[in-house]
């Protein structure tokens, strides 16, 4: 994790959250959830890929 992305996390609102809340919210809106999950899957896997790569470069 880099220094920026760091610094994003930290200044996430850290409130406690019932997850009563957190269901309404998706339920409310459902396609936004799912939109997201899925770029942050396809978001993971390209940085997994790319730092592999790079490993393997730098073994070659």
């Amino acid at each position: 994790m880099t220094h920026d992305e760091y610094q994003m996390v930290e200044g996430i609102n850290q409130q406690s959250v019932k997850k009563t809340d957190l269901y309404d919210q998706y339920a409310a809106n459902p396609v936004l959830y799912h939109k997201n999950i899925i770029e942050a899957i396809e978001a993971d896997s390209e940085h997994d890929t790319r730092t592999g790569y790079e490993e393997l470069k730098n073994l070659l």
